[in-house]
């Protein structure tokens, strides 16, 4: 059986390459959660584990963007492993959160040698436009910088990871899987042993939901504020990620 698992900080197109992997073959789930104002074509996301992920950050009282230290209670073990069991039938199969780095190191002590992780990341400035533009979270109508601050953080929880399983992470740009999607899934496929199939991103690939500039000045702002902090990770970022061009 081969695990992929598929994450990054929310808003920097888990959802597309998701969309796309399920259209090159690879299973997702059945129970997948649907479209609301933040995804109005679906999130792609399996969700026994976004629940399991949910439950566990409010036991916690921890919101999802706030850097945070998370305790997993046996009984979260004892859930995930069932998730898990009622999926090994299946020869190849993966999951969508965004949420799972948060949870990296719980499930890779969970998951046996076969699961592979492709991790995205887009460019701050988008992300951050992205989640305000969004208005679905409470917390950054009060703190908007967060938006900045979350990318940092779920960045740097990826890269540490990284650090410590190569051979098992994939990091990939996202323009750069868009603009080469073909070479993306080779790279998959090579990485993990799979044969999905190699088909073009633009049959899914909805530019105007992307937002491709930033379009809010709390945006900007935000942005000019962070600028050498962003600047700093994107380099750390690029030093890791796994190259298509």
């Amino acid at each position: 059986m081969t695990i992929i698992i598929i994450t990054g900080m929310h808003r920097s197109g888990t959802s597309l390459i998701s969309s796309y992997l399920q259209y090159c073959g690879l299973d997702i789930g059945e129970q997948l959660i649907g479209g609301n104002k933040g995804n109005t074509k679906g999130h792609f996301e399996d969700k026994e584990f976004v629940d399991l992920h949910n439950r566990i950050l409010n036991r916690n009282n921890i919101n999802y963007l706030v850097p945070a230290a998370v305790t997993i209670q046996q009984e979260d073990i004892e859930k995930a492993t069932q998730i898990l069991y009622d999926r090994n039938h299946i020869p190849v199969w993966g999951w969508k959160d965004p949420r799972t780095v948060l949870f990296l190191d719980f499930w890779h002590k969970l998951l046996g040698p076969n699961v592979f992780y492709i991790f995205i990341y887009r460019k701050p400035q988008l992300v951050v436009d992205s989640l305000l533009r969004r208005n679905t979270d409470k917390i950054l109508r009060r703190k908007p910088w967060l938006a900045a601050e979350a990318w940092i953080y779920y960045n740097s929880l990826i890269l540490n990871f990284i650090k410590n399983n190569l051979k098992s992470s994939l990091l990939f740009q996202l323009e750069e899987i868009i603009f080469s999607a073909p070479d993306f899934i080779r790279k998959l496929n090579n990485k993990a042993g799979l044969s999905l199939e190699h088909k073009e991103l633009k049959f899914i690939f909805d530019k105007n939901a992307m937002g491709e500039r930033v379009v809010m000045k709390k945006s900007k702002l935000i942005n000019r504020i962070f600028k050498s902090k962003h600047k700093r990770m994107m380099n750390d970022l690029e030093q890791y990620k796994t190259k298509l061009i």
